[in-house]
């Protein structure tokens, strides 16, 4: 039977816009800002002239548009400003990256570590652990940067208000007091013990955790079910700890080649 070889990425990088449209180090960072801005005000002016009986959409686009506005359908009340379009554009950019790079990032991050732990790849069709475990390991968003809104003390760290700082999730995610042998790919910790409450935050958390959690737990769990039901799937580099990874405000697999055979 003839081996498949895949590439199973090469990815080009994604761009990410930030909140105030910067270049960041991308050539075509500033293309992209300028065609989403375009779009943006070509859509808000097709809003504005709309026919008394016509309706807005009820898409996230329109809605974050017409948030805050007259047309805002959540019982306007003008006590706060509609958002910019620089806003809304770092918006759909962020919901468009973060849904779709964190889950082909992580989807090659499992691969990777099943086709290293064999032992683990046997049990796979009965636990759905070793995608949270691949989270831990490689996380995606190592850093998020806040700021924080009044003055506050944390572990004894005096900070004033509006101080910009990062939650380090990847340094939480290796914190020996959370996690017995944190470096080593153990899936069943996620069955056989409880998980320290704030310890595991690989989508954030509180009332800004990702919307898009859910949906890319189920995407993962069926794209990793698919593919090893129906395939065995084997490194071509099995001596590198790591695959090929290049951080850029977030952790992006960029090449990791396998062997992937259909299964007896």
């Amino acid at each position: 039977m003839t081996d498949i070889v895949l590439q199973t990425v090469a990815r080009k990088p994604t761009y990410c816009l930030n909140t105030y449209g910067e270049n960041q180090d991308d050539p075509n960072s500033d293309w992209l800002n300028e065609t989403m801005l375009n779009f943006i005000s070509k859509r808000k002016n097709e809003i504005n002239n709309m026919q008394s009986d016509e309706k807005v959409g009820s898409n996230l686009f329109d809605i974050l548009l017409t948030l805050n506005t007259p047309l805002d359908p959540n019982n306007y009340d003008g006590s706060e400003a509609p958002l910019t379009d620089q806003e809304i554009c770092s918006t759909i950019t962020e919901v468009s990256v973060g849904g779709t790079d964190t889950t082909g990032n992580i989807f090659c991050y499992t691969i990777w570590l099943l086709a290293k732990h064999p032992k683990v790849l046997t049990h796979f069709q009965k636990e759905i652990s070793e995608i949270l475990e691949s989270a831990r390991i490689f996380t995606f968003v190592p850093l998020t940067p806040h700021v924080s809104t009044q003055e506050s003390i944390i572990r004894g760290n005096h900070l004033e208000a509006n101080t910009n700082f990062f939650v380090g999730h990847e340094i939480i995610h290796k914190l020996p007091e959370f996690w017995e042998n944190p470096d080593e790919f153990i899936p069943e910790r996620f069955l056989d013990n409880e998980i320290a409450k704030h310890s595991f935050i690989p989508f954030g958390g509180g009332t800004r955790i990702c919307p898009g959690k859910n949906m890319s737990n189920v995407e993962l769990k069926a794209l990793l079910i698919l593919l090893f039901r129906i395939y065995d799937v084997e490194l071509v580099d099995k001596v590198s700890e790591k695959p090929n990874i290049k951080y850029s405000f977030f952790y992006q697999c960029l090449d990791m080649k396998v062997v992937v055979r259909p299964r007896c």
